[in-house]
């Protein structure tokens, strides 16, 4: 996370986004005093003693780490570059643009009471800073302890919230806070997921006695996993070249499906004082199956608006159902 953090600063530089560049920045040593101390927290004065043991020395007593941790609170906080605690006017910087066209570097000047840096030197020195930290870092028993709680990117989801797609988050154990006294309880996590099914009773006494288990929703969710993961590899397909080539069982047609074809899944839910009819009944299936079956039908309704057919299903309700339906409409053989 830290390196990452890192390398969009030093690319905010480049572009120009100074301000983007300056409030990353400025939460640097926020985090790395976070990360090297043994709670895990960013307090006791941990921002300033990591900036004056990184940073200080280039600044030579004028920007100690106090007064980079009161400008850090005036900007993330208010927008501001003054702070009464500052012992400046305020920050200020010339206007890069400015600065490059006219050859000038103007950087740690006391300018009639203001502190004059250059934003891009400024955010540069953090940053060096930074990684010349992480390389004794990264080792110790602290920062590999507060790191895995840290905000990262896990290329295959984070579950019991969402699995089978890269998300960015925090990392640690899962954990839900108590609810508010009358709050209604939370849902705890739990493996699978509840979804509103049309099922006959037929249907489902020759899914239970494929099952291994007994239990109809294991092979309904093998049954429903093995058509709807090849869609879902189209789409990790279209994430890497922007178009995917499938072939339509029903017509022999090679139909092109590009990521703008692929519409929002529906999903039907019901709140927590709505009654589904007695024609849908609520069954659990497996977490990792939500992801693969949204993809499963926004892929087959593109195909059918391409191929200039009506939709095959309304929801991904409905179309769990039907694939359940016609897998187990025979009595398995004995």
């Amino acid at each position: 996370m830290v390196r990452e953090l890192l390398d969009q600063v030093e690319h905010a530089i480049d572009r120009g986004d100074y301000f983007l560049a300056l409030f990353g920045t400025l939460s640097l040593p926020s985090i790395c005093g976070a990360l090297e101390s043994q709670d895990g927290e960013d307090r006791d004065g941990r921002y300033a003693n990591w900036f004056d043991t990184w940073v200080g020395q280039k600044y030579h007593g004028s920007f100690t780490g106090d007064q980079c941790y009161y400008f850090r609170c005036a900007m993330l906080h208010q927008g501001r570059a003054t702070h009464p605690k500052l012992g400046y006017d305020r920050v200020l910087f010339l206007e890069p643009a400015f600065a490059t066209k006219a050859g000038l570097v103007l950087h740690d000047n006391v300018l009639n009471g203001a502190l004059n840096l250059d934003v891009g030197i400024f955010c540069r020195d953090v940053v060096e800073a930074v990684k010349a930290w992480l390389v004794s870092a990264e080792r110790t028993p602290n920062y590999q302890r507060n790191f895995e709680r840290a905000f990262k990117r896990y290329g295959n989801g984070f579950p019991p919230f969402i699995v089978g797609v890269p998300v960015i988050t925090s990392g640690g154990p899962v954990t839900l806070s108590a609810p508010k006294a009358g709050a209604a309880l939370p849902a705890m996590p739990r493996p699978g997921f509840n979804l509103h099914l049309s099922l006959s009773a037929q249907v489902l006494a020759n899914a239970s006695a494929r099952a291994p288990d007994k239990d109809p929703m294991t092979e309904v969710s093998r049954v429903v996993r093995s058509f709807c993961e090849p869609y879902f590899r189209s789409w990790i397909e279209i994430l890497q070249r922007g178009e995917t080539r499938l072939q339509d069982a029903e017509s022999g047609t090679e139909v092109i499906v590009k990521r703008d074809d692929v519409r929002p899944a529906m999903i039907l839910t019901f709140g927590p004082r709505e009654k589904a009819p007695d024609w849908l009944k609520e069954f659990r299936l497996a977490s990792d199956l939500i992801v693969p079956m949204e993809r499963a039908f926004q892929f087959t309704t593109a195909i059918d608006k391409k191929l200039g057919r009506p939709d095959r299903w309304g929801t991904v309700n409905e179309m769990v159902s039907k694939i359940a339906e016609v897998s187990f409409s025979e009595v398995p053989s004995p």
